[in-house]
């Protein structure tokens, strides 16, 4: 369902709310949003991986996080508060992020040294803190495209 839905993104040549707008100062995540109006939003989570565990330490907001995608590592891009979008973070922790548990839908990866030396000038933008977030003063717009070495996964 989230690679449908973002082949739906791709397909609409719009993308109404399509950004980053958050860069954690420790280098730890991007966050942003990839919606549009005219496309009805995600609403499945991912399975549990094989050998995949539930959760035990779910957060207040979200007390039945269960297992919805494997330990994320550096690169994975899945949806942001074990939710099934729009909103998706980037994570470029050094090392895997135990402490998710299997609580997030991992639907993409980040790939080449290009793409990691764009997100690293994304963290080195202007950024102020919102409440214990960073959130960068100018978010980044997103256009969304296949490439030419994609493939497209029914």
């Amino acid at each position: 369902e989230s690679v449908e839905y973002l082949h739906k993104l791709v397909q609409s040549h719009s993308c109404s709310d399509c950004r980053i707008y958050r860069a954690e100062s420790d280098g730890g995540i991007l966050q942003g949003i990839v919606k549009d109006r005219s496309i009805k939003p995600n609403n499945v989570l991912g399975a549990c991986p094989p050998g995949g565990k539930e959760s035990k330490n779910c957060p207040e907001w979200d007390k039945n996080c269960g297992c919805h995608g494997p330990i994320m590592t550096r690169g994975m891009v899945g949806w942001a508060g074990g939710g099934s979008g729009p909103d998706f973070f980037i994570d470029m922790y050094k090392a895997p992020a135990k402490f998710w548990e299997n609580q997030h839908t991992v639907w993409g990866e980040v790939s080449g040294e290009e793409s990691f030396t764009a997100i690293n000038a994304i963290f080195a933008l202007d950024k102020k803190d919102n409440g214990g977030m960073t959130m960068l003063d100018n978010p980044v717009e997103l256009t969304l495209s296949y490439s030419v070495e994609s493939e497209r996964v029914d």
